[in-house]
C-alpha cells in the first residue's frame, strides 16, 4: 500500500482486465482494487505496459499478468518480489486465501 495507507484509484482510461475486491463496501464508492489481471496482448507498447505497473503500484493494487504466447503469469506485489506460475501451477494470491485457480484455465479460452 502507498505511504500513509491511502490507495488511489488508476485512471478511469485505463481499467484493469479484471479485478477481484477482498470486500465490497457497503455503499458505492471509488476505490482501486486489490487485485488486478491484466492480459498482455501484441498491441500492447512497453510504456503503456509500464504506465499501468506504475499506477497499480503505486495504488497498492496486487498485479496478475498473464501472457497467452508464453502461458505463465507474472505476479506482481506492491511490497515484495515478483512471483511467477507455470501452466501446470496453481494460482494463489497472498491476502486472498479463498483464491486459488489452475494456471491453466486461464489459457482455455
Amino acid at each position: 500500500m502507498p505511504e500513509g495507507g491511502t490507495r488511489t484509484a488508476l485512471r478511469a482510461s485505463d481499467p484493469p482486465n479484471s479485478t477481484v475486491p477482498r470486500a465490497l463496501p457497503e455503499t458505492r464508492a471509488e476505490f482501486a482494487p486489490d487485485v488486478a489481471f491484466e492480459i498482455l496482448s501484441p498491441g500492447n507498447s512497453p510504456s503503456y505496459i509500464q504506465r499501468k505497473r506504475q499506477d497499480c503500484r503505486e495504488s497498492g493494487i496486487v498485479q496478475i499478468w498473464i501472457d497467452p504466447e508464453k502461458r505463465f503469469v507474472e505476479l506482481i506485489y506492491p511490497d515484495r518480489a515478483r512471483e511467477y506460475g507455470l501452466e501446470s501451477e496453481v494460482l494463489t494470491i497472498a491476502g486472498v486465501p479463498e483464491f486459488s485457480l489452475p494456471v491453466k484455465n486461464l489459457f482455455a479460452f
